[in-house]
């Protein structure tokens, strides 16, 4: 690698800081008060009123005691009063925890314990789940409940202030500091508890640097199709809000209701999941509609199958391009230029590829994805409210990427999830891609199983489209992968399944598969032991 790229601490952290999102967006909203911000519903709302909603909700949270420094609860589908809150605690220096709408009541207190927020906004619907947390964590009059048909029902829980018709919505200093947290998001833990990784101020002033290469430009319409409580939908709705642009707040995905939505409102850029822009297509092609605005796609959050890329541009007309991102590094990347996993590592950020020993790899090699930038997070935050920093402010991905090109980089896989088989190295996503290019597959997971023998062998769980006799599917499909992947890559464990294992992240559940794999409830397919 060349060592201009080599991470240092001082590419994510040195230098003066830039104004934050909310410095920026008070500055376009000065300048375009009426311009259309955010579209919820149908109902279109400007940049003005947007700004003065928020300071109205930051003026009621003050008002019950929230200040700098302090966590606010998160538990929301993707609405206007989601958007409010989130530049409600940027405005006070408060810090953002969101919760996924899928955890548990378990999992929820595992975070409240970890984070103490001294308040929760929440919607009734999800409430029931978040209800069992003492009050001794978040007291009864700090738990706020929107309901699910309304719009800013802030208002009926008396959190927003009156409105103040000679105020100016873009006036009053933002409290948090460049290093200051800003929003803690937690990552989605398949094996472990999960972390919680901080997003500083100076984190989200620097998100602007990767999102015209996402797609995201002065005039862009974004539908927000992913929750935003994860971060990729934070990270667009700010740079949204910072650069210009129009987010389309979609509450939950469903595909004819997404399609609708960019219909109607002329969407210009798409991000979404794989398994979204799957969906997507295959309602396209059900019922199409006039999507023709439609001038940049991206994905990211998991490996993207070729054919769903390929089968995204024959339906929609326009490329599907994949990005790579983490939470603890969310804008390090922006979109490659070639089908398949390939991204483009942004000038103001450092890399390093390198070896299990960390000695830099060269070449076609893969290695681990080493990284430090602007969008770096400050670290991982502890249980007793201190952020442990990431060793020499570089973060180790644990994902295994090639130099493609300077600065061009392949996504290989995870580090973690490698099957190692007699000792050859499989990477699940390359059987995955090939299972799922079957015409009776509709989707697949795989994941490497104990065996004393070899060290692990290749289990795949599969959903088939169609079919009365699972068996000869399976025999087929085996059969036919069998002719485009080495012996030693062929999957000698199979189960049927009515869906893939996924987290709270939607990404593959690799444990998941195991567990399945290795029931006694679950009916398996072993394939000849002669195709290995």
């Amino acid at each position: 690698m060349n060592e201009r790229r080599t991470p240092t601490p001082a590419t994510a952290g040195s230098g003066q800081a830039p104004p934050g999102p909310i410095t920026a967006l008070l500055a376009r909203t000065r300048a375009t008060p009426d311009r259309a911000a955010l579209i919820v519903d149908d109902r279109v709302w400007t940049y003005g009123q947007v700004v003065e909603l928020s300071r109205r909700l930051a003026t009621g949270l003050s008002a019950r005691g929230v200040g700098a420094g302090d966590r606010v609860c998160l538990h929301l589908h993707n609405r206007l009063e989601t958007a409010l809150s989130y530049l409600a605690c940027l405005r006070l220096g408060a810090i953002a925890v969101p919760l996924n709408a899928r955890l548990t009541p378990p999992e929820l207190l595992d975070l409240v314990q970890r984070t103490r927020p001294i308040a929760y906004i929440g919607e009734s619907a999800l409430y029931p789940r978040f209800a069992p947390t003492p009050e001794d964590l978040v007291s009864g009059d700090a738990r706020f409940l929107i309901e699910e048909s309304t719009w800013v029902d802030l208002l009926e829980v008396d959190l927003l202030v009156a409105d103040d018709p000679d105020g100016d919505p873009t006036s009053g200093a933002v409290a948090g500091a460049p290093e200051s947290p800003a929003i803690l998001l937690s990552t989605s833990g398949t094996t472990s508890r999960p972390k919680i990784v901080a997003w500083s101020h100076r984190t989200l002033a620097n998100l602007h640097l990767s999102a015209d290469g996402r797609g995201i430009v002065d005039g862009a319409v974004l539908p927000l199709i992913t929750p935003l409580m994860h971060g990729a939908a934070v990270y667009f709705l700010i740079n949204a809000l910072t650069q210009g642009g129009v987010a389309l707040l979609v509450r939950r995905f469903d595909p004819a209701e997404v399609l609708e939505a960019m219909h109607r409102h002329r969407a210009t850029t798409l991000f979404g999941l794989p398994f979204m822009c799957d969906a997507l297509v295959q309602e396209q092609r059900r019922r199409p509609r006039d999507i023709d605005t439609l001038r940049s796609a991206v994905v990211a959050g998991d490996v993207c199958p070729v054919e769903v890329e390929l089968g995204f541009q024959h339906t929609f007309g326009i490329p599907l391009r994949s990005f790579w991102a983490a939470a603890e590094d969310v804008g390090c990347t922006v979109a490659g230029s070639g089908t398949g996993p390939f991204m483009r590592v942004i000038d103001e950020a450092s890399v390093r590829i390198q070896d299990a020993e960390g000695r830099a790899v060269h070449g076609d090699e893969p290695g681990e994805l080493v990284v430090s930038s602007p969008t770096t997070s400050p670290g991982y935050w502890d249980d007793d409210g201190h952020i442990t920093p990431f060793p020499k402010g570089v973060f180790h991905s644990g994902d295994l990427v090639r130099e493609v090109s300077p600065g061009l980089l392949r996504f290989v896989g995870r580090r973690n999830d490698l099957i190692i088989r007699g000792g050859s190295n499989i990477s699940p996503t390359e059987v995955e891609d090939a299972l799922r290019t079957e015409p009776e597959v509709a989707d697949a997971a795989v994941a490497g199983l104990p065996t004393e023998r070899l060290g692990q062998r290749v289990g795949a769980v599969l959903v088939l489209i169609s079919g009365p006799h699972p068996d000869d599917v399976v025999r087929r499909v085996i059969a036919s992968v069998s002719k485009r992947l080495a012996g030693y890559k062929v999957p000698e464990c199979v189960a049927v399944v009515d869906s893939v294992p996924r987290n709270a992240l939607t990404k593959i559940d690799r444990a998941a598969v195991v567990a399945k794999l290795s029931s006694s409830d679950t009916q398996k397919h072993a394939t000849e032991p002669d195709q290995h």
